[in-house]
């Protein structure tokens, strides 16, 4: 009825916070309480652990609004506070109520502010573990999972910070036995202060993955940012040296969007051997 979850992020530096320490226990009837850092429950692209993701990381356009108005941001954020979660065999419920996880201050400019976050998912068909990944290898079971998160910042006593930030994301995630799809729609809202300019926008993502047998696998995924001029398009190829314990990825991303008026066409192959153990 008891357990832990501590990571470390060795990398350091990271503003965002990409490290937790909480503690959770059992309350009975399907509920659970969770009280420390947590990752926020965003979407199921943040919910996926980094180790079980499809192409090489999450897409880097999925802004989280940590700083409000940025370009680029992490694919998912940490909070500090409380938790409280649901799971019967075709419903999940998370409720998290935190400090200042995506209103955009530290220190002072924290004061009185705070997050909440709520995200409802439908285990339409399949088993909650077959999506705890995006792969669907060949001969594995078909199913449909759908979840709808939203969330809401208030600056509190930060008058230079977006006060009253909200965001809502829909997602769906569908796998056949051999093919995969992921789609992601997220809507930004945020009612400016002084000296804040709003940031409005929204994000679609849409993935695609197929088995090709010999444990290879290859994918695209396509994402769109209307802050931005353009799109960044990924399609990458994946060789199960161990199932996910041993994976080599390779990837080629092109990237036309134009930030700011500086251009760009970017085009950028990279390869990832991965190791968890």
């Amino acid at each position: 009825d008891y357990g832990y979850d501590v990571r470390h992020n060795l990398a350091g530096g990271d503003a965002d916070g990409a490290d937790w320490a909480n503690g959770s226990m059992g309350i009975g009837d399907g509920w659970n309480l969770t009280m420390g850092t947590f990752k926020m429950a965003t979407s199921r692209e943040a919910i996926i652990g980094d180790g079980h993701q499809m192409a090489l990381d999450r897409s880097s356009q999925w802004l989280l609004e940590t700083v409000p108005g940025a370009v680029d941001g992490p694919s998912y954020t940490v909070g500090q506070g409380i938790e409280l979660g649901y799971s019967s065999d075709d419903m999940g419920v998370t409720f998290q109520v935190v400090n200042n996880a995506l209103s955009g201050g530290d220190g002072a400019l924290n004061d009185s502010s705070y997050t909440y976050l709520m995200r409802v998912e439908y285990l339409a068909s399949g088993s909650w573990g077959q999506f705890d990944q995006f792969t669907s290898g060949s001969g594995g079971a078909a199913g449909t999972l759908i979840g709808f998160s939203y969330w809401a910042n208030d600056g509190g006593n930060n008058e230079l910070a977006n006060d009253e930030q909200t965001t809502w994301n829909l997602d769906v995630q569908w796998q056949w036995g051999g093919s995969g799809l992921y789609l992601s729609y997220t809507d930004f809202s945020d009612d400016a202060t002084t000296g804040a300019a709003d940031t409005d926008t929204n994000i679609t993502q849409i993935m695609y993955s197929y088995d090709l047998g010999d444990n290879m696998e290859v994918y695209a995924r396509w994402t769109d940012n209307e802050l931005d001029n353009g799109s960044v398009t990924d399609i990458g190829l994946n060789n199960y040296l161990a199932g996910q314990n041993a994976k080599w990825t390779t990837q080629i991303s092109m990237d036309d969007r134009d930030i700011d008026g500086l251009g760009g066409d970017i085009t950028t192959i990279s390869t990832q051997l991965q190791f968890m153990f």
